[in-house]
């Protein structure tokens, strides 16, 4: 299993794999927050926009929710970066030589997902720190005041809000393994990945309990220590469930696939 995940973290340190997923990971969370502080109301929360007062961002808990605002876009590249790890295997036909290597199929495939995941928390790792450096820049400039975020306790928030991120990529990759494994072609997969947020919205205005039971907001949820609609310890506990499912059927499947077909 560690021959396969050290292969795959051979594979990921590619320059245009590296450019690919943090450069929009970064770029995402540097622009996220740059708009939340520049645009932060000085009298209250501004209606629409999900946008946080200025007395909210000044709390210890402050720069842990501009963290987690700020990453709200990478589970989308978690979850292609998932749906194309073992889709490109088989489309490829690179497979059959990782099987020459490493016969025994669920150790390959955990090892690969170890790799992937690992790769990942080095993404959010980027993520919280670019989010930082921004809003430690901008706040002042903002009146903003950053001398809670320093404190124990806001310091204690943004490891918690990096945790909780960490946890909620647990979800997002598990469902981009079922569909590179079940499709076997990076196309469909990814096709397959993005369609499901739209889907998901779809039904979540139709259904007044999307937001306990839908695993794309579950994730959701788990990412922001929970909300409203489902409390943390409850979106935890449904979205590890999926998470496992989905793992399940897909081990299941790369187990028993015919790589030549």
């Amino acid at each position: 299993m560690l021959r396969a995940f050290f292969s795959e973290r051979t594979k990921l340190r590619r320059k245009w794999m590296i450019l690919g997923v943090f450069g929009p990971l970064v770029a995402f969370s540097v622009g996220s927050t740059i708009f939340q502080i520049v645009l932060a109301d000085k009298a209250g929360t501004p209606e629409g926009f999900g946008l946080r007062s200025t007395r909210a961002l000044t709390s210890a808990q402050g720069l842990a929710n501009v963290i987690t605002d700020s990453a709200a876009f990478g589970g989308v590249i978690v979850v292609i970066l998932f749906a194309t790890g073992f889709a490109t295997e088989y489309g490829w036909g690179t497979l059959r030589n990782l099987l020459v290597r490493q016969p025994r199929r669920v150790r390959l495939f955990l090892g690969k997902s170890l790799g992937l995941l690992d790769f990942t928390y080095l993404g959010v790792l980027l993520m919280v720190a670019a989010s930082f450096g921004a809003a430690s820049l901008l706040a002042p400039g903002q009146g903003i005041s950053t001398e809670a975020w320093f404190t124990a306790d806001g310091i204690a928030e943004v490891v918690k809000a990096t945790v909780n991120l960490m946890l909620s990529t647990i979800g997002w990759a598990s469902l981009g393994i079922l569909a590179s494994v079940l499709l076997r072609s990076p196309g469909p997969a990814v096709g397959v990945v993005l369609a499901f947020f739209p889907v998901e919205g779809l039904v979540a205005t139709l259904w007044d309990k999307a937001p306990e039971w839908l695993p794309g907001r579950l994730f959701a949820a788990v990412a922001v220590g929970g909300t409203e609609d489902t409390d943390f310890d409850r979106a935890l506990a449904l979205s590890m469930g999926y998470s496992l499912v989905a793992l399940a059927i897909a081990l299941w499947t790369f187990a028993r696939s015919d790589v030549t077909a």
